[in-house]
């Protein structure tokens, strides 16, 4: 018999970092850290601090494993990832400003 849901075979990947997000993924191994701390701190279970380690350890893979492929590309596509990084980390900055202005034009009645 045929699959009847061929769509939701579909293998789901998961998403790919880019270096741009190089800098809010260490701010959030920092505050991930934070949490950590404040979980000793108040004796909190071992699991609890275990996940936040097994979190930490990811991220921190991750930013490596950036880190270690922009080093090996050559200087000049190095310099135009960077530059294509900063781009795009301003435009999410600015995501929740207006980028065009509006005018409501009140039509006349006839």
């Amino acid at each position: 018999m045929p699959d009847p849901f061929p769509v939701l075979r579909l293998r789901i990947l998961p998403p790919r970092p880019d270096p741009s997000y190089l800098p809010t993924v260490e701010d959030h191994i920092n505050s991930l850290r934070a949490d950590r701390e404040t979980a000793l701190a108040m004796d909190a279970a071992g699991f609890v601090v275990d996940n936040l380690t097994a979190q930490i350890v990811s991220y921190k893979e991750v930013t490596e494993k950036m880190r270690r492929r922009m080093a090996n590309m050559p200087d000049e596509e190095r310099a135009e990832l960077e530059e294509a990084a900063a781009v795009l980390r301003r435009l999410r900055a600015g995501e929740s400003r207006k980028l065009l202005p509006l005018t409501v034009i009140q039509q006349e009645k006839k």
